[in-house]
């Protein structure tokens, strides 16, 4: 089982504990924030603590659909999950999205209709993968 580093709930998690986690990943979380702020204003993100799961997570919400949740369970990166359901299969397979995300999607287990992708952001090129899913995600 996993041991999440946000597990304490309090205080609520804030840039300084965040980026005193994260370290080397910070250019890549505020990149994250960037680009949303930049190319989707219209998201708000919200910090909730999951009493089942003991930890924090970040939920980015759109017109009360949830987009993806940002969880930080290691040091020095932090993962985006996004739901995805059947019906946005096709737009998937058909993107410019890496292979390895495509087969993550394909072999997902299901909850009810929807499957999941998580990247954990380590590099620009994660980043660049999930700006795309971002996009994906609100333009479907």
């Amino acid at each position: 089982m996993r041991e999440s580093i946000l597990n304490e709930k309090s205080p609520k998690p804030n840039d300084e504990i965040i980026f005193s986690i994260i370290g080397d990943a910070e250019l890549l979380w505020k990149q994250t924030f960037s680009y949303l702020s930049d190319n989707h204003n219209d998201i708000s993100i919200n910090w909730k603590y999951s009493e089942c799961g003991k930890e924090w997570f970040c939920q980015a919400v759109k017109k009360k659909k949830s987009l993806f949740w940002i969880q930080i369970q290691k040091k020095n990166s932090f993962s985006i999950g996004f739901p995805f359901g059947d019906k946005l299969e096709p737009i998937i397979l058909e993107s410019t999205l890496p292979g390895s995300i495509k087969n993550e999607f394909i072999n997902a287990k299901k909850f009810n209709t929807t499957r999941y992708i998580a990247i954990e952001v380590q590099d620009s090129e994660d980043l660049e993968n999930v700006k795309k899913l971002i996009d994906l995600k609100i333009n479907n």
